[in-house]
């Protein structure tokens, strides 16, 4: 679970794509992942010559972002912002997908053993020190995973772990064993222990877990393992994280990072334009000012784990729970125009819950092309008529009124709102637009009464495909499956994907739940997004793979000549 929370978190910590990127979710690669051969592009710009042998240390990269993190609480957040900060504070990833080959290599584990029931894998952790020079142990590792998967504690992502693992075992300081609950095969088996985050024990089991008046290291930790620490934090202004020195990959040549708060991505783009940031959060429809900038490089890429958006039906009320209605208006929807227009052609249209850049991706899935008629006719035909002026009247003989919800600032979403409601309107059906500061999106798709019809939000896969079989979970509702979709069969079919080891029996698995989703329709699938950021010239980053440049951030330097 956690390499999809990694590799977005890469994303919204490094790449920053685009202003209307998704929150997370957990997902991970199966064991036909394709290699990287010719899918990750050249800067459009080139890059600088080779770096010195002693890289240049020192500088602040700052950041500029539409929104600030409500928790530093690894097991409260469900954020991008929030897992943001963390990501910079915190690691705990046992292992990594390579970055050229996609293969499995060690990170905060050397070396792993797999049982021969394919039911254990034993850890031998590195050498890694907390930021206070304590050592990071298995005992570590253990009692946070104890803590997280309490009840009562209400971590958002236990519903997987709980379903499949039984236990984290500390042997020694050094030795980690991870047991789970049935066989699997080596990725899914890899993928399902690895998803704990240590935190301090010595300096959190004197604190409340829970509550942020009791335990101060809920919004501002003062011992993490990650790249940098927390220096200071003003809510809604900035935050700075300075280097760490006791990371275990070797210190960053990076001093410190520096994140702006900024009302919308028009400000951050004038920000990044102007040189006063190094990133910034931006909207597709600024691509080509930024590409246009003598201070900015350009990087992109075919992303091995997409990010997609979408448009969710809530399932909890009517028309919402009446699958005619979904797949009817389903065909109302100009996914091209959306690409083109609302992206900037920096998107392409998508059919299912994996796109097309994943290797289990099902092409004939039912797609919904675009079609009014076909639209007005499956409405006529499901019972929902036109009255004489021209409204579509609902099944208690009403005229329709859907509510849109998208969150603020998300300029994509917002024109994807407008659409929507234009395109509908030609349908007979009144759609009301509200737009919502994020906590509050959050709080009203997923608190009753659930006044809502309509919503706007996305998310991003990892390669390994079982990782986001919680956003389709009941167990999951209202935390991750906020639309309330249930369908017992590709709940089971999700437990069958798990436990199969045939790669080619796999993919067929993951092709029937595509069938299930795209003929239940509880989402309108819309893009996904392809790769891409800017950064000023003077950020040296990484050349970029099929995950993207974020990764080794720690190699990253400031140029001191500006160029």
């Amino acid at each position: 679970m956690k390499k999809l929370t990694t590799l977005f978190a890469l994303i919204a910590l490094f790449t920053l794509l685009v202003a209307c990127a998704a929150p997370s979710t957990p997902a991970p690669a199966p064991t036909d992942a394709p290699k990287p051969t010719d899918v990750a592009k050249a800067p459009s710009q080139p890059l600088p010559t080779a770096a010195p042998t002693a890289l240049p240390r020192g500088g602040d990269y700052k950041i500029a972002n539409t929104s600030d993190a409500p928790t530093l609480h690894i097991y409260k957040q469900t954020d991008t912002a929030s897992s943001a900060y963390t990501g910079r504070m915190f690691t705990g990833a046992l292992w990594r997908y390579n970055p050229e080959t996609l293969d499995p290599e060690p990170a905060m584990a050397k070396a792993w053993k797999l049982s021969n029931d394919n039911k254990t894998i034993t850890f031998t952790l590195n050498d890694t020190k907390w930021s206070d020079g304590k050592p990071v142990t298995a005992f570590d590792y253990e009692w946070t995973f104890v803590q997280a998967m309490k009840p009562d504690n209400k971590w958002p992502y236990r519903s997987d772990p709980e379903r499949n693992v039984v236990s984290y075992k500390a042997i020694d300081d050094k030795t980690l064993e991870v047991t789970i609950k049935e066989s699997k095969p080596l990725p899914v088996l890899l993928d399902k222990v690895d998803f704990i985050t240590p935190l301090p024990k010595h300096v959190w089991e004197k604190y409340d877990w829970n509550d942020p008046t009791k335990n101060p290291e809920i919004m501002m930790p003062t011992v993490g393992n990650g790249m940098f620490t927390m220096k200071e934090w003003k809510r809604d202004n900035f935050a700075t994280f300075v280097r760490n020195d006791n990371y275990y990959r070797g210190a960053t040549n990076i001093e410190s990072v520096t994140y702006r708060i900024v009302p919308n991505t028009s400000v951050s783009l004038q920000m990044l334009l102007a040189g006063e940031v190094d990133a910034a959060a931006m909207s597709s429809n600024d691509f080509e000012k930024a590409k246009a900038s003598d201070l900015l490089r350009l990087y992109e890429w075919e992303p091995a784990a997409a990010s997609w958006q979408y448009i969710g039906f809530n399932l909890r009320r009517a028309p919402g729970n009446d699958v005619e209605f979904r797949r009817a208006v389903s065909h109302a929807i100009p996914r091209d125009l959306i690409a083109d227009k609302v992206y900037n052609k920096l998107a392409k249209p998508t059919y299912s819950t994996f796109p097309p850049t994943s290797p289990v991706y099902n092409p004939n899935v039912a797609k919904y092309d675009y079609d009014m008629k076909k639209a007005a006719d499956a409405l006529d035909k499901a019972g929902y008529k036109l009255d004489a002026s021209g409204k579509r009247l609902g099944k208690d003989g009403k005229p329709m009124k859907l509510k849109f919800l998208h969150n603020t600032p998300s300029p994509a979403r917002e024109k994807t709102a407008v659409i929507t409601q234009d395109q509908f309107k030609q349908l007979g059906i009144e759609v009301e637009i509200v737009a919502l500061e994020w906590a509050a999106f959050l709080n009203t798709i997923k608190k009753d009464p659930y006044d809502w019809d309509l919503d706007a939000l996305g998310w991003s896969v990892g390669i390994e495909p079982s990782g986001i079989r919680d956003i389709w979970s009941e167990s999951t509702i209202p935390d991750l499956n906020s639309v309330g979709y249930i369908n017992k069969k590709q709940e089971a079919l999700w437990d069958q994907g798990e436990k199969e080891f045939d790669p080619a029996k796999r993919k067929l698995i993951y092709q029937e739940i595509q069938q299930i989703l795209a003929d239940d329709a509880p989402y309108i699938f819309l893009v996904y997004n392809t790769g891409y950021s800017f950064y000023n010239k003077r950020l040296n980053v990484n050349s970029p793979t099929r995950v993207g440049v974020g990764y080794d951030f720690h190699k990253w330097f400031i140029n001191p000549t500006g160029k």
